[in-house]
């Protein structure tokens, strides 16, 4: 309620403080033509849609964030059943890392789109966050392979880079 009366109140003394020195005897300011008081009009309602629109840019943000995690991790699922056959037809060698890591190029791409969102610095951290999770993935298949007939081996490798992004800052404004 309390808002509906203050932009009433915005409206009323806007209109008078065009009306009253308009049409008054003294006419002491010249407004102009009716065009130029519509503009004006439409200007004060675009500065208050602008308005609006950058206090409701944070959820937006944080929702964009959000999908774009979503996306990420459903490219993960597919390029994990990529590594799974690619480390399981092999049996490891010295390029068996380097080799995998093209397996990785549709995540890198949604990488990048959740780093548009982030502060410089953040950026950075995020870089090195995703590859040494590219790392340990690889890592984690070949160990899975390796000792996949050990029944008691305990595995040395997590990738944990999905908490990290679920808890990324966003950009402060």
């Amino acid at each position: 309620m309390r808002k509906i009366e203050l932009f009433l109140i915005g409206t009323v003394t806007v209109l008078l403080a065009i009306v009253l020195p308009t049409f008054s005897k003294g006419n002491i300011m010249d407004f102009g033509n009716a065009s130029d008081i519509v503009s004006a009009l439409c200007n004060v309602a675009m500065a208050g849609a602008a308005v609006y629109a950058a206090k409701n840019a944070k959820e937006w943000i944080s929702q964009a964030h959000f999908d774009h995690t979503k996306d990420f991790l459903k490219i993960m699922t597919k390029v994990n059943d990529e590594l799974l056959t690619y480390v399981m037809a092999r049996s490891g060698g010295d390029l068996e890392i380097a080799l995998a890591l093209p397996h990785f190029k549709p995540a890198d791409e949604q990488i990048k789109i959740i780093a548009l969102n982030l502060p410089i610095n953040t950026r950075k951290e995020l870089d090195l966050k995703y590859f040494e999770f590219k790392q340990n993935t690889i890592k984690s298949w070949i160990e899975a392979r390796d000792y996949s007939q050990v029944p008691d081996h305990e595995y040395t490798v997590y990738p944990d880079f999905y908490h990290y992004l679920s808890i990324l800052p966003l950009r402060r404004r």
